[in-house]
């Protein structure tokens, strides 16, 4: 079925080409109708076999029938001649629409099997962010004295191309490969890579890697060789890289990956961008607990202040992290003062609108996970 993306740091959407079925039946009411059908689903961890992210498929039916046009006097057994005309007068507009639909949408978007081209951010002489239409998360790249490191290897397909275009940007080979968290649009990427790679991720998320088919089917090809529980160090100086587990957000195994020389932190998708955060509750991920990770983080990393986000298409400030954990402490504030008060996680869902003083942020919420009232619905899980 044609699959439908969300990319939460704009909230913009991707669909592939979309099908269009004119249906036609003519009986003694002719009823037609056109179908057009959009298939909806994510591959955000579920097209994996990760987070469970799926949204449902989606079906919008555009009818074109007689049954309405009898009910306001329009068509009746005397007019029968004149309501056929009539009839393909509209089955041929809406064919027009449903066409022209189809085409706008096609037009827009890359073929399937469209070349993945990998995007380089240079940032210093040595790191660099890769990323890429239809990738996933985004990629570092740190090219250390003996080898290169590696944090997130995107959607499925994607690791050799990444490897292609480290190999542009060094001769030196990849040594060790960090995953953010389980999410499939961070690790699918990883069975691309050498055996030899040093595959490091938190305990959490390795035990999620292990249940995705992707690993399965490959034998375990890069699945985590090496876990830490709160704090790792790999390297030393100018390579040093430091891990630090805070609790749980966005998952259960969120790992924020700190670059010490360069004052810069791959954070994943505990903070993939200013929006509502996406909450993983099949895989640990806490609405409640999200705001108290990110503030323990902000306090406990040192001297950072550039963010390498999971999914913008440019970097946020140290103090970006801190207003996005008042965000979340002022977002779930708002959702329990809601509950407490007898509404419903759809209700608020409904009434929710952006703080002004968020402004920047984004003012909708994606269907993933539920939207905003499966976020909601969390939360009125976890203080139950």
């Amino acid at each position: 079925m044609p699959t439908l993306v969300e990319r939460f740091s704009d909230r913009t959407t991707h669909r592939e080409p979309a099908d269009v079925r004119a249906v036609s039946a003519r009986s003694k009411i002719f009823q037609q109708r056109i179908v057009v059908r959009v298939a909806a689903g994510t591959g955000h961890g579920a097209g994996v076999g990760g987070a469970g992210c799926a949204s449902p498929g989606a079906e919008t039916r555009a009818p074109m029938s007689f049954i309405g046009a009898w009910s306001l006097g329009l068509y009746d057994a005397r007019g029968q001649q004149a309501g056929e005309r009539l009839m393909r007068r509209q089955l041929i507009l809406g064919l027009l629409i449903g066409i022209g639909s189809v085409v706008t949408v096609a037009s827009n978007q890359p073929a399937a099997d469209a070349p993945k081209v990998v995007d380089v951010e240079k940032i210093n002489d040595s790191l660099y962010v890769l990323r890429g239409q239809g990738g996933g998360g985004n990629t570092a790249v740190l090219i250390m004295a003996n080898g290169v490191a590696v944090v997130d290897a995107k959607n499925p397909g994607w690791g050799q191309p990444i490897l292609a275009k480290i190999k542009e940007l060094t001769a030196k080979p990849v040594t060790v490969l960090i995953n953010t968290h389980t999410h499939g649009d961070h690790v699918s990427g990883n069975v691309a890579f050498p055996a030899s790679v040093d595959f490091v991720a938190h305990e959490n998320a390795k035990l999620s890697m292990e249940q995705m088919p992707i690993f399965k089917d490959s034998n375990g090809a890069g699945l985590p060789k090496r876990t830490f529980k709160d704090k790792m160090t790999i390297g030393k100086g100018a390579d040093q890289i430091d891990l630090y587990y805070f609790g749980r957000g966005h998952t259960n195994g969120d790992t924020f990956v700190s670059f010490p020389a360069h004052r810069i932190v791959h954070t994943g998708d505990i903070f993939a961008g200013k929006a509502v955060p996406l909450i993983d509750t099949n895989n640990g991920g806490s609405m409640l607990q999200i705001s108290d990770t990110l503030r323990k983080a902000h306090a406990g990393i040192p001297n950072a202040t550039t963010i390498i986000n999971g999914h913008t298409p440019a970097q946020t400030t140290w103090a970006d992290l801190k207003e996005f954990a008042d965000f979340n402490a002022d977002l779930v504030a708002w959702m329990r003062a809601g509950l407490k008060a007898g509404k419903t996680p759809e209700q608020l869902a409904a009434e929710w609108k952006l703080p002004e003083k968020y402004k920047g942020y984004s003012p909708t919420v994606g269907s993933m996970m539920g939207g905003l009232a499966g976020r909601i619905q969390g939360l009125q899980k976890e203080i139950q």
